[in-house]
């Protein structure tokens, strides 16, 4: 092989460990991304995360989380859908430190935080309730997109 061929060759792999190692960093600093939701005691219901380009960040970086504050009504604007958009931890609590299960295993009808649908928009639906709760939300939104074919809910 002539000289130029050769380093050709290893500018090439060059290149491509260097995209590698940006690709895996890029991956690894959002893998560890943790969201926080404080929620009104009291609150029980759907709540969402409503992203608009010239909204508030709607988040604070606490430590090493982006906490939002839930607002009694239920819809906290936000500027982008990026922290919850991406692969990440997430944890909620009541505003007077009482955690909440997020997605578990546990009881049926022990109320916990659901995640559950982003639109087009960017929009984040989140439900604080229990299992059967969640289950009446996913049949009403098949139905408002005409998605069921029989009506179970009787």
């Amino acid at each position: 092989m002539t000289n130029i061929k050769i380093a050709a060759q290893v500018g090439l792999g060059v290149v491509v460990f260097f995209i590698m190692i940006f690709m895996m960093q890029s991956r690894l600093r959002w893998a560890s991304v943790h969201v926080h939701f404080v929620i009104p005691c009291g609150f029980r219901g759907l709540f969402v995360l409503q992203a608009r380009s010239d909204g508030p960040h709607g988040h604070q970086l606490v430590g090493t989380r982006y906490e939002y504050q839930i607002p009694l009504h239920g819809t906290l604007q936000i500027r982008s859908d990026d922290p919850i958009f991406r692969w990440h931890h997430l944890s909620a609590e009541f505003s007077n430190a009482v955690p909440l299960s997020v997605d578990s295993t546990i009881a049926a009808e022990q109320v916990q935080l659901f995640s559950l649908d982003t639109d087009q928009k960017g929009n984040s639906y989140y439900l604080l309730g229990v299992e059967e709760e969640k289950k009446q939300y996913y049949l009403s939104h098949q139905r408002e997109l005409g998605t069921v074919t029989n009506d179970d809910s009787q």
